[in-house]
């Protein structure tokens, strides 16, 4: 192989003229492209050359790479020389000389000269290698761009170079082929260009995979270049808006052999931990207008706030924003439009809690009144960076990436200065202010001593740098200790912290961003030039930096979750190799919002089948603080809950965020104060969570473990329908199986077999009834409730192990079964009779059905007694024999000690007759005439044809009259009769409340504020005030005036005047009622004030 020997770059000499490029700047040796940066000078200076004359600025990358270009084709070149004994350029000059002529081959060599290499003496043929080159170059479409640089037109004139050519080809066909390919060498050279005719990145890059040639020094300058083409791709184009793409796990051998098994045990409450995100600052003012009072500090967060979101389930408090600031941050945000602004909350001066927050002395009252709650407190730690005037850039500035002079020479930094520290300037780059670029580092001054440094803003290399701040240099032993020692700290105030963007610490990205292998930068401007073989960065960052802060904070701050926020497919090296206790899974959040069901289907798979144990550790969240909430990503109907509801029903960590519970659809910045949208929690949304969610996180340990978790495939006639999520899980004796289907879609089919799951070193798949451990023996029933329709169902256990469980879904429709138990069959429970008779459909209660089964005779003749009922008033003759063959009904059906006080059963029916025969000599105008014409209108028969059946049924039932009438509705169902004979849903609260049978209001108030009362009267609020509806009062009350005229008569042989004084006082009493409600405007808390008054 020949030894690399630097050559000239061939270029005008008008235009290196123009842009005052020096002859030494285009030698080869110690010239212009043996350094990037100057070769970034050089460009800078005829970029602004060209904009004066209103031309397009060229790229320092390309051009570049034409040096680079200039350098692979004279090594190509000799190679073919010394390995094919063939002298190219020799051939060439003899076919020209043959077809031209000396005279005429001499004048093109002169005028070539005198273009591009002026002054320059060379060999017989080396002149024509060199023409050779600037002929490859005017050809390559890639290099359009430097046309000016290379143009060849004015050779153009010469016969010699009209037939150049043609000469070429004739040359290269003579001579043998290039060594070890069966294509000449012309053919051979212009294969990049064809290839890639608009690419000098993949014209480099064939040049070093496909020709094999041995490129010696040359090689790390190719590869560095083409670095160098990304990071200008990346700088002038990062990337845009909807974010990267979706992408599936995989794990395959090399995972076990280069990535140990090394997860960190959780202690006993982690499993079950529910967090919810509250961005502090903007979470204390939302608090300060729904109280209605000034809440700043930590200490100043009501207890009734803690207790409504323990109530709702969650567990762990993440406070977003509770370290102090940076100013400088503060500042950026001010100064380009927000006054208000605070700083980023992952800006940060230092890590001790913001004393606008109240400082430690506030957060340990938090911490407190919060842990009283069950709830812990969570924070951020922010590794990877820290503000622009942090106390370490204050004290610590070589901790930081810098330069010592500025990446890009065409940035400029005369901005105002951000450190309010009298010892340091803070500058970021111009294109900040006006918006014109995002420069990749600020300027540090000292001003005391003048030293200046370029230093880095924090980048993950995915969009623009973070502008307030400052990147850390890992490759730092000191910088290491110095971040561990923080974590440390923050570990023994905070039992959950999370590592913001933490996959950029691990040391494949930090080198891939900060110090590349050539070859494989590109993703921050300007760090190729600083790349770093895999040896020498290996010896600088020996360690994972991860694994030492788990295995130190596990030594010296134990029972402290750790949370990674990584991405990248670095999900499962942080749980299972790095130890991390919990990871973010952001594919949950895309995938199911995407409705790319059967890419996350395939994901729970390959981690199933790889190790079940990394699914348990995943961090699953509907939106992150800087995503778009989870109302707009998923909306507030059947898609969220579905989603919400497998949130909070996979192994794993479910996290909600900041606004999620309420509703709120602004998107809260990190620098916000406040929120600046007047939003009012949506009550059906929170009391759907509260239906819906929270008893699903009352059972996390049913739901966080994998050893019993199961997923299994939905088959439909089609085959597995892969939008619709199947799984099950247990804990002891408790079984829940959750299915979701997330499309707009309705489909049918059966769950059976799980998919493969790993248990050891070999893969299983287990049947879906094996799955919950249902028996499979006949004359077995399973009967399992589902949560969303709280309807319950029954199934042979039998047909269950032999065909599975067939469901049918609608669009986005969810189903969770829980509370599952197993039933024999026999005379008592008739279960077969029952699950043949549903047909599969649902019910309200099995144990009510299987007692309808069973009393199925009873409940004919009783469902005929109540048709009459309802068609019948107390005033009708038939009543009495009607109630008597009622409760004959009962007496033959009922327990012994349910069937007291029979006889006396018609007694109300009785006194209703009484009254009815005698109501017209009532006095007109009277209080009893007033109230009798009531109960003689539709609404008061309703009344009274309920408060007869009550009192039949309470003195059927004997004893103290709320139990013994709760026993007689559970043992008879005697509501659902009732509303199926046709009587009035809307009354059947009259039943419940034992209504007192002597004047006291101060008991018919409690009453009122019952939940069958508050749903009776239908007490509502407006305007922040709490209503009644006048016609429920009227029914109420009459209710309550029929148990004093009832009392009135107890024990009584019923004469006309007594029933008439008892009539007038219970007349007297309703009527009072009535006109006091109406006085107060049917406004409760004024109508409890003044009867309150009245009764005193």
């Amino acid at each position: 192989m020949p030894v690399y020997t630097p050559h000239p770059l061939g270029m005008r000499e008008d235009t290196r003229l123009k842009y005052g490029i020096s002859t030494a700047d285009l030698a080869g040796e110690g010239g212009l492209f043996s350094s990037f940066h100057h070769v970034k000078q050089i460009v800078e200076k005829i970029n602004k050359k060209r904009s004066k004359d209103e031309q397009e600025g060229i790229s320092a990358a390309a051009f570049n790479a034409l040096g680079i270009l200039n350098e692979v084709w004279h090594l190509a070149l000799e190679f073919y020389r010394s390995e094919s004994h063939a002298e190219f350029t020799v051939a060439l000059e003899k076919e020209l000389r043959e077809r031209f002529g000396r005279q005429a081959l001499e004048t093109l060599r002169d005028d070539f000269l005198l273009r591009f290499f002026p002054k320059r003496k060379v060999g017989r043929t080396a002149w024509l290698e060199e023409l050779f080159i600037i002929w490859l170059n005017n050809r390559n479409p890639a290099l359009n761009t430097l046309k000016e640089f290379i143009d060849d037109t004015p050779l153009h004139g010469h016969p010699v170079y009209a037939g150049f050519e043609e000469a070429l080809e004739k040359t290269a066909r003579r001579l043998p082929h290039f060594p070890g390919t069966e294509t000449d060498i012309l053919h051979f050279l212009e294969t990049p260009l064809r290839k890639h005719p608009d690419s000098l990145s993949d014209q480099l890059r064939f040049m070093h995979d496909a020709w094999g040639l041995d490129l010696g020094p040359l090689e790390g300058r190719l590869l560095l270049n083409i670095d160098y083409i990304r990071e200008e791709a990346t700088r002038f184009f990062p990337p845009g808006p909807g974010g990267p793409p979706t992408h599936v796990p995989t794990f395959d051998e090399t995972i076990q052999r280069f990535e140990p098994e090394a997860f960190s045990p959780d202690t006993h409450w982690m499993p079950r931990l529910v967090l919810i995100a509250k961005s502090t600052y903007v979470w204390l003012d939302q608090l300060s207008r729904q109280y209605r009072r000034e809440i700043h500090r930590l200490d100043d967060i009501p207890d009734e706030e803690l207790n409504r979101l323990a109530n709702f389930g969650i567990t762990g408090l993440w406070l977003i924003g509770l370290w102090e600031r940076s100013d400088a941050s503060r500042k950026i945000k001010q100064i380009n439009g927000n006054p208000e602004a605070v700083a980023s909350a992952y800006s940060l001066k230092n890590y001790e809690i913001a004393a606008d927050l109240g400082g430690y002395a506030a957060y340990e009252s938090l911490k407190q009144r919060a842990a009283k709650r069950g709830i812990r407190l969570a924070s951020d730690m922010v590794p990877n960076h820290t503000g622009l005037d942090s106390d370490w850039m204050i004290h610590h500035p070589d901790w930081f990436i810098q330069l010592p002079y500025s990446p890009f020479p065409g940035y400029t930094f005369n901005g105002p200065d951000l450190c309010e520290d009298e010892r340091v300037g803070i500058f970021i780059e111009d294109g900040y202010w006006n918006k014109s670029d995002a420069a990749v580092v600020f300027k540090r001054v000292d001003k005391h001593t003048g030293d200046t440094r370029y230093i880095y803003h924090g980048n993950d290399g995915t969009g623009m740098p973070w502008n307030d701040t400052a990147q850390l240099n890992y490759l730092l032993p000191e910088v290491r200790e110095a971040v561990i020692q923080t974590i440390l700290h923050v570990a023994r105030l905070f039992p959950v912290i999370r590592f913001d963007a933490a996959m950029t610490l691990a040391k494949q990205h930090f080198q891939r961003l900060w110090f590349p292998q050539p070859g494989h930068g590109g993703d921050i401007p300007s760090r190729a030039e600083h790349a770093m073989s895999a040896a020498d960065f290996e010896a600088a960052f020996p360690t994972e930096f991860w694994r030492e802060v788990v295995d130190r904070v596990a030594e010296e701050a134990p029972d402290t979750l750790l949370l990674a926020e990584a991405f990248w497919m670095m999900e499962s090296y942080f749980v299972r190799s790095l130890g991390m206790h919990r990871v973010y899974n952001s594919a949950f959040m895309n995938m199911l919002k995407n409705e790319e069901n059967a890419k996350y289907r395939l994901m729970i798979r390959n981690v199933l089948e790889f190790n079940p144990q990394i699914l348990r550790r995943y961090v699953n969240f509907m939106n992150n603080p800087d995503e778009e909430t989870a109302i707009a990503q998923f909306g507030k109907e059947d898609k969220y809950f579905g989603v919400c509801t497998m949130m909070v029903t996979l192994p794993g960590l479910p996290m909600f965020g900041h606004g999620q519970l309420e509703g709120f659809h602004e998107k809260y910045g990190m620098e916000y104060r406040r929120a600046y949208w007047d939003e009012t929690p949506d009550k059906i949304l929170e009391e759907n969570h509260f239906r819906y969610i929270t008893p699903l996180l009352r059972k996390r340990y049913l739901f966080a473990e994998v050893e019993q978790f199961f997923l299994y495939d939905f088959e439909s006639d089609s085959g597995v329908v892969e939008d619709v999520f199947c799984y099950s899980n247990r804990a002891g004796e408790e079984r829940a199986l959750v299915i979701y289907q997330n499309r707009f879609a309705e489909c049918a089919g059966y769950i059976r077999q799980s998919v493969a799951f790993r248990q050891g070193d070999t893969l299983k798949t287990v049947h879906f009834a094996e799955g919950l451990a249902l028996p499979d023996a006949p004359g077995l029933y399973v009967v399992f409730k589902e949560l969303v329709s709280g309807l319950e169902y029954i199934r042979a256990a039998e047909e269950l192990h032999a065909n599975g469980l067939f469901v049918q879904l609608r669009a986005f429709e969810r189903q969770v079964f829980m509370d599952f138990r197993i039933l024999e069959d026999n005379a008592d429970q008739p279960c077969a009779q029952l699950e043949k008779s549903l047909c599969g459909q649902g019910v309200p209660s099995i144990d009510h059905a299987l007692r309808e089964t069973r009393m199925a005779p009873a409940f004919k003749a009783l469902d005929a007694c109540m048709v009459h009922l309802r068609d019948c008033t107390p005033d009708t003759p038939a009543y009495p024999a009607i109630l008597e063959q009622t409760a004959e009904t009962l007496r033959n059906w009922l327990p012994e000690d349910m069937t007291a006080g029979i006889e006396s059963a018609a007694r109300m029916a009785e006194l209703v007759n009484f009254i009815q025969e005698r109501w017209t000599r009532l006095k007109p105008g009277g209080k009893a005439r007033e109230f009798w014409t009531y109960l003689d209108s539709k609404e008061g028969r309703e009344v009274l044809r309920f408060h007869c059946f009550k009192s039949f049924v309470q003195k059927l039932a004997g004893g103290d009259e709320a139990a013994q009438y709760d026993r007689l509705a559970e043992h008879f169902l005697v509501e659902s009769h009732l509303t199926r004979a046709g009587f009035n849903e809307a009354f059947l609260p009259l039943l419940r409340p034992p209504f007192p049978y002597k004047k006291d209001i101060g008991e018919l108030i409690r009453l009122s504020e019952s939940p069958p009362g508050q749903s009776f009267l239908q007490l509502h609020t407006f305007d922040n005030i709490v209503y009644f509806k006048k016609e429920r009062w009227q029914a109420w009350t009459a209710f309550y005036a029929l148990n004093l005229l009832a009392e009135g008569v107890n024990g009584k042989r019923l004469t006309q005047k007594g029933v008439v004084k008892a009539l007038n006082t219970a007349a007297g009493e309703w009527w009072e009622l009535c006109a006091l409600a109406a006085q107060c405007g049917y406004n409760w808390p004024l109508f409890k004030e003044r009867s309150t008054y009245r009764l005193k």
